[in-house]
């Protein structure tokens, strides 16, 4: 009898510590589901801060690149950029009916003077060329040499993706004339910027 009363006795502690057990186990979990939650907020947070600054400094980056190529085409002659990035269709102005002029009566003509020969123009002198100079160095790369190349090519690019060549057109324009350090970067950047 009193074997059955222990085994009962030790039982009903056995189930206690397994509920309480079973409690702390529930607590901890729930602690560490919040918690993880927590973090992911936090990191899900800092990640969009890191993006939108990131996108912020790409577009100003695109901006200078454009206000480059647009200075460049200036310098050229050419037409100017934000036509050709602008997708509106430009204005045409609306047709105005030709101006008749009032009929007025002929003009007699003014007598003309005798014309007189022009005097010849002095004969020009002819200047020696100017001596080679040997001590004098070659002039440097222009736009200063790699740099000048990675520059060019990112403009260049980002012209051609505005307006609407392939990537694979574009790399083969960059390898056959640029040197530039990672073009595939390169043409990452340019390209998802052209998206946009």
């Amino acid at each position: 009898m009193d074997a059955e009363k222990l085994v009962q006795d030790l039982s009903g502690r056995v189930r206690d510590a397994l509920a309480e057990a079973d409690e702390r186990a529930k607590r901890i979990v729930g602690e560490a589901e919040e918690r993880a939650r927590t973090l992911i907020a936090e990191a899900e947070a800092d990640a969009r801060r890191i993006r939108e600054r990131a996108e912020a400094e790409a577009d100003q980056r695109l901006a200078k690149v454009r206000e480059a190529l647009s200075g460049l085409e200036g310098a050229l002659g050419g037409s100017s950029t934000s036509a050709e990035v602008d997708p509106q269709p430009p204005r045409v102005p609306e047709p105005t009916p030709p101006v008749e002029p009032e009929p007025t009566p002929p003009r007699e003509p003014e007598p003309m003077p005798p014309a007189e020969p022009e005097p010849m123009p002095p004969e020009p002198e002819i200047e020696p060329p100017a001596p080679a100079r040997p001590d004098r160095e070659a002039p440097a790369a222009v736009n200063g040499g790699a740099r000048g190349d990675e520059i060019g090519a990112r403009i260049v690019a980002t012209k051609m993706a505005l307006d609407g060549s392939p990537r694979a057109e574009i790399a083969a324009h960059l390898a056959a004339n640029y040197e530039v350090a990672d073009p595939e970067a390169l043409l990452d950047f340019v390209m998802s910027r052209a998206k946009r």
